[in-house]
């Protein structure tokens, strides 16, 4: 067991990681993420926090908050875990964390992700993991939106495929939130980045330093924004 690193991750996860670490030989303690208050003193210096699949970047800053407070280190991994074949197979992991933490964690992290060399993504600095899981997870939730619309604006009878109003509602309500997300993670991830695995410096964009996921928050933060309805009409 590495007695330095724990997982926090949410008690529906928590079996199948635990079952995933298990077939390399490791065991680690588990706090549920749905109670960050609860987190001990951490043990020694080194100790050190892996934080799976927050919802965004306020459960990670309560999350460090919290380990700040108790003397813990902390990273960030997304990934998905509801895959039941990652408990066989490994599940494709981004993580968010300094090399100093990663050196401690790495075997986690390792054993968490497929059995093939450089088989998780280094996506940042703090903070990374939970802001690309926040980008999947409103990427997944406004195609599903996408689709209700769609039905419900085909089955109205006499009414037209395309109602510009309603989709403007639903278009920059959820593109809003997430430009939101990406200017918060940009203010806390500042540091100059390296990947963890050299061989991973080539998906970076050309003469960039620039981590992926900070690539992406950057990205979107120079999409044009999708004007509010009420803008619209005021117009």
């Amino acid at each position: 067991m590495l007695t330095q690193v724990c997982l926090v991750a949410p008690a529906a996860l928590a079996s199948s990681i635990l079952g995933r670490l298990a077939r390399s030989g490791l065991g680690v303690p588990v706090f549920p993420a749905e109670t960050p208050t609860a987190l001990p003193p951490a043990p020694t210096p080194d100790s050190t926090l892996v934080l799976v699949n927050p919802q965004g970047l306020a459960e990670y800053l309560a999350w460090k908050s919290q380990a700040d407070a108790q003397g813990w280190h902390l990273l960030d991994i997304a990934g998905n875990l509801q895959n039941p074949l990652g408990q066989i197979y490994g599940w494709m992991l981004a993580v968010g964390a300094k090399h100093s933490d990663l050196a401690i964690a790495e075997p986690i992290i390792a054993a968490l992700s497929p059995a093939l060399p450089n088989a998780w993504l280094h996506a940042g600095g703090p903070g990374a993991g939970a802001f690309l899981q926040t980008a999947s997870g409103a990427c997944l939730m406004q195609s599903g939106e996408v689709w209700l619309w769609l039905q419900r604006a085909l089955q109205q009878p006499g009414s037209t495929p395309f109602d510009l109003q309603s989709w403007q509602y639903l278009v920059h309500g959820g593109f809003e939130k997430l430009q939101r997300e990406a200017r918060d993670y940009l203010a806390l991830d500042t540091e100059p980045f390296t990947p963890w695995h050299a061989a991973q410096s080539g998906l970076l964009l050309q003469g960039s330093s620039n981590a992926l996921a900070r690539e992406l928050a950057q990205w979107l933060l120079i999409l044009p924004v999708v004007p509010s309805p009420s803008a619209a009409t005021a117009s």
